[in-house]
């Protein structure tokens, strides 16, 4: 009688946590990948990302659309919410809390957990505002033209590759590294830079 008077205990707490959004962790989910496109890319002109623990890259469109790929599990542990509003595209990953509890045996069917990625596609000639943030991933930005940047990451690194600023570049990490190359000459540039690695390096330099 104790058993199942506890047991009922169990699965009663287990529901009320469940309900107020917080699950357990017993198996790796299977992450199916999506896209997005802006309905109307030549009327964005900011954009704002708020990831999480996923990995940030941002890349040159191939055509002239604005567009994202992003990964969702199959046990709804988190979801992105996406809007489109006076010019402003705003995407933010919502993560349900969990227990933080990983149980020996874990099981997965498949590896698709290692693709998991959050890639942003801009325009050659968007020179747009860019906002991120994500809590311990890198931010990876490539050969994009962008008038503002803004990028914050709290474990990871922040690192360009012939990226083209033109106004303002505000970077900031607390345990990572903030690298890369920008593209254009510094002596000709108005760029207002501020750049913060606070236990990380900072190594950054320009390429004509």
């Amino acid at each position: 009688m104790k058993k199942k008077a506890a047991l009922f205990m169990i699965l009663t707490t287990l529901t009320c946590l469940e309900g107020c959004g917080i699950y357990w962790k017993g198996r790796i989910p299977e992450y199916e990948k999506f896209q997005y496109t802006c309905a109307d890319s030549s009327a964005i002109h900011s954009i704002n990302v708020v990831e999480s623990d996923v990995p940030v890259r941002i890349r040159t469109s191939e055509n002239d659309k604005i567009y994202f790929y992003y990964y969702l599990p199959d046990d709804d542990s988190s979801r992105y919410e996406i809007g489109e509003e006076k010019g402003t595209l705003t995407v933010e990953n919502i993560v349900k809390p969990n227990m933080g509890i990983f149980i020996a045996g874990d099981e997965t069917e498949s590896d698709s957990y290692k693709n998991v990625k959050f890639e942003l596609f801009l325009p050659e000639d968007f020179e747009g505002c860019l906002e991120l943030s994500t809590s311990d991933s890198d931010i990876w930005t490539g050969a994009v033209a962008l008038g503002e940047m803004k990028a914050e990451s709290h474990e990871g690194d922040i690192i360009f590759e012939n990226t083209i600023i033109k106004e303002r570049l505000n970077v900031s990490t607390r345990y990572g590294d903030i690298r890369g190359t920008l593209a254009g000459n510094p002596t000709d540039s108005s760029l207002e830079m501020e750049l913060s690695a606070k236990d990380g390096e900072i190594q950054l330099s320009y390429i004509e």
